[in-house]
Parts: structure tokens; C-alpha cells; sequence
């Protein structure tokens, strides 16, 4: 039982991983994105990466909680 719960939450952190180095390769490209697409305005784009990078925060911090909720509901079961 307890080798069980333990691949299960190694299961879960590698999930976690791979979503983390996903939305990093997403905000990547986003960043290449914008920086082809507006090359007239610089003022612009130090508010745009400002608020990607909150944007990227939110969505590591709901990640985090979601894993967190899941390790939770499995302890409880056993």
C-alpha cells in the first residue's frame, strides 16, 4: 500500500514538472511572439512582458495548488 501511494505521488510530481516546463515553453515562444510583432513601439513592450510575467506566475501558482489538492485527496483516501 505504501509503495503504491508512493509511485502515485512520484506520478504526480513528474505530471507537475512536465506542466511547469511546458508553460515555460510557452511563455518562450509568446516572448518571441511579441517581440516580432511589435517592433514599433518599446514603451509597449515593457508593459506586455510585465504583465506576461504575472500571467506566468498566476498560472505556475494554480498548478501548484491543483497538485497540492490532488497529494491531499490521496493521503485522505489511505
Amino acid at each position: 500500500m505504501m509503495l503504491m501511494l508512493m509511485l502515485l505521488l512520484l506520478l504526480l510530481l513528474m505530471m507537475m514538472m512536465m506542466m511547469m516546463m511546458m508553460m515555460m515553453m510557452m511563455m518562450m515562444d509568446d516572448d518571441d511572439d511579441d517581440d516580432d510583432d511589435d517592433d514599433d513601439d518599446d514603451d509597449d513592450d515593457d508593459d506586455d512582458d510585465d504583465d506576461d510575467d504575472d500571467v506566468f506566475v498566476v498560472e505556475i501558482v494554480v498548478v501548484f495548488k491543483e497538485v497540492l489538492r490532488i497529494v491531499l485527496i490521496v493521503c485522505l483516501c489511505v
